[in-house]
């Protein structure tokens, strides 16, 4: 009898013994309730195939424990980094003057009522119809975000240089107004009255020393405006008849 294989052994319960042995070897009635000569009596007597099942199965045993063992360790170690990094910060805050204006100072404290509602305010200035509307310029004639491209109303007469608006070469199907190219639909009132919706940057470009018309105006052949139609049909049975797909294109 080997005792390295009894102390192996040992990792194992006497009902895992049992179990492995059942129907292999016969163990006396007298230890199996005695772990100790239960183990010599297995390592002495278990056939030699079974006892190196059972070294290989305390072996494993022994492994996955000591992996545990590591695991918790480094566990415990983390922990502790955590508490100590934890400790170190509440004591940085402790020694921070109430009236501090470091940020620190107001570490995890809930904001005020008056906070709460500016923060309010600010998601609903910000999601409001009015911060997401749009216009159509009627300089460039495009369709813009109204409150970051600064769209504003302008007395048409009042345009800085407003002469660069009157085309270089006209064409027959040009609205004018006054001499000027400009979307008709966005020109409200008539005469000296009348008023235009204009971009910030159209507007910069009027306020520019190049005598030239805007770079997106449409004084400056830039009035084509293409509208793409794809009508599909109704699914039948989850499925579209590509056959049946229809297509358009205007001017």
């Amino acid at each position: 009898m080997d005792p390295h294989n009894v102390e192996k052994l040992s990792e194992l319960t006497v009902k895992e013994l049992r179990t492995r042995l059942a129907g292999v070897l016969s163990i006396p009635s007298a230890l199996k309730s005695n772990k100790s000569a239960l183990l010599e009596y297995v390592a002495k007597y278990a056939p030699t195939e079974q006892l190196e099942f059972l070294l290989q199965l305390a072996e494993d045993k022994l492994t996955e424990r000591d992996k545990k063992r590591e695991v918790a360790e480094v566990e415990r170690k983390r922990k502790r980094s955590e508490q100590q990094i934890s400790r170190r910060a509440v004591r940085r805050l402790e020694d921070i003057p109430p009236d501090s204006t470091c940020p620190e100072a107001h570490f995890l404290q809930l904001p005020t009522g008056a906070q709460v509602k500016d923060c309010y305010q600010a998601f609903y200035n910000a999601t409001a119809n009015s911060a997401v509307a749009s216009a159509v310029c009627g300089i460039c004639g495009r369709l813009l975000d109204v409150v970051p491209n600064r769209l504003t109303l302008y007395p048409i007469n009042s345009l800085p240089n407003v002469h660069r608006l009157v085309p270089n070469t006209p064409h027959p199907h040009h609205i004018l107004f006054e001499g000027k190219l400009l979307d008709m639909k966005e020109v409200q009132g008539e005469g000296g009255d009348a008023i235009v919706m204009s971009c910030k940057e159209c507007f910069d470009d009027l306020k520019g020393r190049v005598d030239s018309p805007p770079k997106y105006s449409l004084a400056n052949n830039m009035y084509p405006r293409v509208y793409v139609f794809k009508l599909y049909p109704k699914k039948i049975s989850g499925v579209r008849d590509a056959s049946m797909l229809q297509r358009g294109m205007r001017m």
